[in-house]
Order: C-alpha cells, then structure tokens, then sequence
C-alpha cells in the first residue's frame, strides 16, 4: 500500500511539473529567463521543506494527507481551469514534492532505496503510458471527458489508498542521500522516460520511442528487484557505465532505443543505492536533502534549456554526463546495501510496464495515412509559427492551432517552432500530435537540437524530403531548414520552411543565415520558401530574398500591411514563391492561438 500510495504520487508529480513548466516559459518571455528559473527553484525547494513544518505541526499522516489531498485538489483545478494560473500549478507541484519527501522514509526504512527507486519506475511508466495514449498532449491541458476523468481518478484512489498505507513517526536512514533525487528527476524527467526526446532524437514514431521507455521500465523495475548486494566495485562500475552512457545522449537514429533501456534501468539501480544509506536520522534531514535534490533537479533542467536562450558558458551536452556523475558519486555515499524487495512476493511488478505496451500498440493500429496524389495543378500551402505549441498565456493547447490550420483546408503546411520533448511545451512532441491531428505525414529538420526545429506536413505524395542546418553564428541557437518536393500538376514544386535567429540585433547573422539557404536552395524552379524571418519588410534581410528571385506573396498580391504577429503589430513572417508560380487566395486569419498569425496561399503551377 506504501508502494502504491508513491506511484500514485510520482504521476501525480510528473503530470503537474508539465503544467508548471510550460507557464513558466511564458512567464520568462516577460520576466526574463533567470526570473523564471529562480522562480521555479523557489517552488521546488519550498515543498519538501513545508513538508517537514507540516509534519512537526501535524504529525506524519496529518501532514501527508494535508500535501497529498491539496496537490490532488490542485490537479482537479488545473483540469478546471481555463487559463490555468501559474499560481496553481505553482502550488501543486510544491505540495506533490511535500508528498515525495513525507513517504521518502516509510518506503527506505525496510527495503532500502528500492522501493523509492520501484515507485519512481513503475510510476514513470504509467506517467509515459497515459501521454502517449494522447499523443503526448497532457490530459491536464485538455477539455472533455476522458481527461477529466484522469483527473478525478487522482482523489478517488487517494481516498482509497491514504487510510491503507502506513506512515512512519519517524525519519530514517541516509540523512542527505534525498540529494540524489536531483540528478535522478533530471535525467529520467527530461530524456529517458520521455516519448517526446526519444522519438524524435531517434527518428522513429512515438508509439516504437513509447514502446522503448516502457521496455526500460520493466528492465530497470526487475534491476531493482532481482539483482544481488552490490559491492563499492560494483557501483563505481555501474557509474562508470552511466557517465559514458549519458555522455552520448547526442546520438542519433536507432541506438537511442537501446541507450534509453539501459540509460532507465541504470538511473533506478544508481538511485537505490544512493538512497539505501544506513542509521537514523530525524526528518529535518530528509526534508532538508529533498529540498536540496528538488533544486538541482531544476537547476539541471533550466541550465540545460537556458542554452538556447543564454549564453552559457559551456556546451548544455555536458549537462547528461554531469547529471550521471552525481548520482553515481551519491550511489557510492550511500554505499553497498542488501537486496530489494522479496522476488517471490513483488517480481510481478516488473511486469506491470510490459501490460502498458498495449497502449503505443493501440494508437499505432489507429493512425492512418491521409495522402492523396493532387487533384490538379494547385495546391493551397500554409506556414505558421506554433510557438513550441504553448499560447502567449502559457497554455498548451495545439488543437487551437490545429483548428486554425484546418480551416484554410491546406494541402502542405510549413511550422516553425515545433519542439518534440522540451521543457518549455512540457515535453510534447508537438510534431507528432499534429501529424496524428491533422492527419499529415510529418517531416522534420531539426535546428536547436534534434527537439526543436521546422516541420512541413503534407497530404500529397512527397518525392523527396531533407534538411540542414545553418548555423549559430552570434546567435544563441544553431537554426535550420526543412524541405520537401511535391508533385502538382505534373511538375515538381520544392517546399522550403525555415526559421532564422529572433533577437534584434541579430541581423548579421540572420544575413549569413539567409545566404546558407540560398546556397541549398540554388535557384531551382518552382519553389516557395516559407517561414519566420524575425526580420521587418523594409529590412536587409528581406531584401536579400528578393534579390535572389524571390517574390514576397503578401506584397504581390497587395496585403503587405498586415502584421502576422498580434502582440506587437510586427510583420516577420512571410511566404516567399519564383515568379514562375501563380499565386492567388492569400490569407492571414486571426487567432490567439500562437504569438504568430498563420499565412496561407493557394499556388499554381503554369
């Protein structure tokens, strides 16, 4: 009942951090980023130390049932809610974090860290399996029945649960070892039970990258299980194996698969170990560690993220290794501890993962193919910003954007800021969504990293696809270019969807950036080039465009002065088409869904 009231808690924990971080992002376009990162540490540090005034208040189950009962109410309201406020997600996810440190000793006292480490893994493949079956898209942020009934789900297992399970009156064992959370939460949150990194780091879709994180859950759930004492030697040698591990977290294709099965069962052992430090100490202690875990955990998160957008002074790629490091130093502190749970009694729990393989199976059987050969010799193209998928509120909400998409009936779109797994759209694939959505095949070029980048869909047949990269420069951010051809009206036409680097002053490298694309264009015939310029019509940059050939199809077709960004009346988006097309039915709809208006243009082949 201990165990399950903490997995219970885990999911609970996990689906309100993916409400929190998208807020916060959107907080830090105002605030600025250390504002929102200092922000978010402060709420991860104040829910394990409220739990230990709380329980010297209170008492042990008082306070448990006071964290738990208002991180549940929480989650009820951020399914009720509409906007979501970040003072409520805030809240939930302090007192989640309350819950965590409050059941930290009753789960270590008989067994070790191997019930925590259980409770992590068996409560991340639940988490995991409940995204995928929305293709990512938290249920949290949705409206309708289903997902409120995932919500109310959370009060009534409490109920269940909270009476049955036993709550100790007193801290024990490892003192500081809570510290190993940080590293743990930061490695398993953002990369390895993530669907969203894992599909699009290793190019497949997201039920096989679900199907894998469910594998290392049940590997790494009979790890903790099964496996015998281990010595000094042995944990230098399995953190020694993490580090290289978590060193290569920038590979690519498909020994992503294998590195996550591994890269899961190593992060539950590593973090039982470091948990499985022996003698008493009073809870101030454990309280104290969690607290201290919480915060690294963001500060490795938001060091991570924040090199897209501040100059660090290293590359973010050593943030894995570094994570690896620290829980393996902690998994030495704690030291050699005895086996885990009983096999007998418990081993089927490594199983329960594998059931959970039924749900990415499910939504592959589901999705179908939409593409059609054109019907004539037009076809109607769409571009359009989608702001990592997350509303200038900080809400995620790609079917407001999916609606506004549909709505001009397109036979190719062109997106830009697609993020597949970052913290800031609570690790959403948003490319998959809306392919599956819009039902589109998608083709990616990845531009940050291999979780953000431009997408082109398309319902007409693709005769060939690419991408490529074109550089940082003085940016904060490598950025990229997607492309496809299609076949209309029996010519080849390219399709081109690029996103250049946004802050003002970077105009010099938006022009090298510019020249780049222009290279990889070479002149060919037949092309639109679509995206999110970040530069004003009167600019360099534009005019760089034109003097290669291009034609502006907003101005051609005498709309230039609309803005296609609604917050500051700006025009940096543009559609760009060789003048041996025909272009007709230009059209700027009007939406708060994204920060960027969408484009949209009918073209025609001669």
């Amino acid at each position: 009942m201990a165990l399950a009231l903490f997995v219970l808690s885990v999911v609970l924990g996990f689906q309100l951090f993916r409400v929190l971080f998208p807020l916060a992002f959107v907080y830090s376009e105002t605030a600025g980023s250390p504002a929102a990162g200092l922000l978010v540490m402060a709420v991860f540090a104040a829910g394990p130390l409220l739990a230990w005034a709380a329980r010297r208040a209170g008492g042990p189950r008082v306070a448990l049932g006071l964290a738990l009962g208002g991180a549940t109410a929480a989650r009820v309201g951020v399914q009720l809610a509409r906007p979501v406020p970040l003072w409520l997600a805030a809240v939930g996810v302090g007192l989640a974090l309350a819950a965590w440190a409050l059941q930290l000793p009753g789960l270590r006292k008989p067994r070790g860290g191997d019930a925590v480490a259980l409770g992590f893994v068996l409560g991340s493949a639940i988490d995991a399996a409940a995204r995928t079956a929305w293709w990512t898209w938290d249920p949290a942020w949705q409206d309708g029945i289903l997902p409120l009934a995932v919500a109310a789900a959370f009060p009534v297992a409490l109920a269940w649960l909270l009476p049955r399970a036993p709550v100790p009156a007193e801290g024990v064992g490892g003192g500081l070892g809570p510290l190993a959370l940080g590293p743990f939460l930061a490695l398993q949150v953002v990369f390895l039970h993530s669907p969203s990194f894992v599909a699009s780091q290793a190019g497949v879709s997201l039920p096989v990258a679900a199907g894998a994180v469910l594998v290392g859950n049940a590997l790494a759930a009979a790890a903790v299980l099964y496996r015998r004492a281990l010595s000094r030697l042995d944990l230098a040698a399995l953190g020694v194996a993490f580090v290289l591990v978590a060193a290569v977290r920038h590979v690519e294709g498909g020994i992503v698969l294998p590195w996550t099965v591994a890269g899961l069962a190593l992060n539950a052992v590593l973090l039982s170990a470091a948990l499985a430090g022996g003698g008493r100490a009073g809870f101030g202690r454990t309280a104290l560690g969690a607290a201290g875990g919480s915060v690294l955990f963001v500060v490795l998160a938001f060091v991570y993220q924040a090199a897209y957008d501040l100059p660090i002074p290293f590359p973010n790629a050593l943030v894995p290794p570094a994570a690896a490091a620290l829980l393996a130093l902690a998994a030495l502190v704690g030291g050699a501890r005895p086996r885990g749970l009983p096999a007998p009694r418990a081993g089927w729990l490594a199983a329960l993962p594998l059931a959970l393989l039924a749900v990415p199976a499910a939504i592959a059987a589901a999705r179908a193919s939409e593409v059609a050969p054109a019907a004539g010799p037009s076809f109607r193209v769409v571009s359009y910003n989608l702001h990592n998928g997350v509303t200038t509120v900080g809400q995620v909400d790609p079917e407001a954007m999916a609606r506004v998409i549909e709505a001009q009936d397109p036979d190719v779109v062109i997106l830009q800021e697609v993020a597949r797994g970052w913290v800031t759209n609570g690790m959403m694939d948003l490319g998959e969504w809306m392919s599956a959505r819009l039902g589109m095949p998608m083709r990616f070029g990845p531009a940050a990293d291999r979780q953000f980048g431009n997408a082109i869909l398309s319902r007409l047949p693709l005769d060939a696809t690419g991408s490529g990269l074109l550089g940082r420069f003085g940016g904060t951010m490598d950025r990229g270019y997607v492309w496809a051809a299609v076949e209309v009206g029996g010519e080849r036409v390219t399709v081109i969807g690029t996103h250049l680097a946004h802050r003002e002053r970077d105009a010099p490298t938006r022009l090298r950036q510019i020249d780049g694309l222009l290279t990889a264009w070479g002149g060919a015939a037949r092309t639109v080039l679509a995206g999110d310029m970040n530069a004003l019509p009167a600019s360099r940059e534009v005019a760089r465009f034109l003097d290669a050939g291009f034609v502006s199809v907003q101005d051609v077709l005498g709309l230039g002065e609309l803005p296609t960004s609604w917050r500051d009346g700006t025009r940096i988006d543009y559609i760009f088409a060789t003048p041996d097309l025909v272009l007709s039915r230009f059209a700027r709809p009007f939406s708060r869904a994204s920060d960027h208006l969408p484009l949209a243009v009918t073209v025609s082949v001669r």
